[in-house]
């Protein structure tokens, strides 16, 4: 699965350079306290966490490589390393205090069971921080990222163009701040908890 990492590492790398590295580091930096990252990847927001500020990393995937796993700890030695679904997060209520995911909620097969997991896990106060794709805004193109979708997700290992992760957000009970939308298919933000949905 490393080679994975390293081709999808490679597929991104325009998108990086053109504004996407930018916007992980200004996201990526606000996290403090105890911080779990959803989808670690290989490891692409690590240098933009402060170390100052943060009590403790815990990073989860479905798959965490060796060498992912050595460029944590070369920057977080006490990281705690997870492999687990976001769908049955394997950690206590009120866990962390800032929950970081970025392009992971594309891939969820249950988004909805996920975003519920974090709630769980997220203490009082606490804060995610997100950057994903989504459909595009305009709704001329909705169609065409829908028909394209079935495809996509058979040679992009689950990844969905049609996600509508800030309308999942705010049913999943979290009050949504949008910082930014860039290239008419990427959000950034961030969540608070907020009053049961119930």
């Amino acid at each position: 699965m490393e080679f994975g990492s390293v081709l999808f590492d490679a597929f991104m790398a325009p998108l990086e350079r053109a504004g996407l590295a930018l916007r992980r580091r200004d996201l990526v930096q606000r996290a403090s306290g105890r911080v779990l990252e959803i989808g670690v990847g290989s490891g692409a927001n690590l240098a933009f966490f402060r170390r100052t500020g943060i009590r403790s990393y815990t990073g989860l995937d479905l798959e965490i490589g060796g060498r992912t796993g050595r460029r944590i700890r070369q920057r977080f030695p006490d990281a705690q390393l997870v492999v687990a679904s976001v769908e049955e997060l394997p950690f206590p209520e009120a866990s962390f205090d800032t929950v970081v995911f970025t392009l992971v909620f594309c891939s969820v097969d249950d988004p909805e069971k996920g975003l519920a997991e974090v709630r769980r896990v997220l203490a009082p106060g606490g804060t995610v921080l997100f950057l994903e794709h989504v459909a595009p805004l305009h709704r001329p193109w909705r169609p065409l990222f829908d028909a394209a979708t079935p495809a996509w997700r058979r040679m992009a290992g689950g990844c969905r163009l049609n996600r509508e992760t800030v309308a999942t957000l705010k049913r999943a009970g979290f009050l949504v701040e949008v910082r930014e939308r860039f290239n008419g298919v990427f959000v950034s933000g961030v969540a608070a908890c907020c009053a049961d949905t119930a």
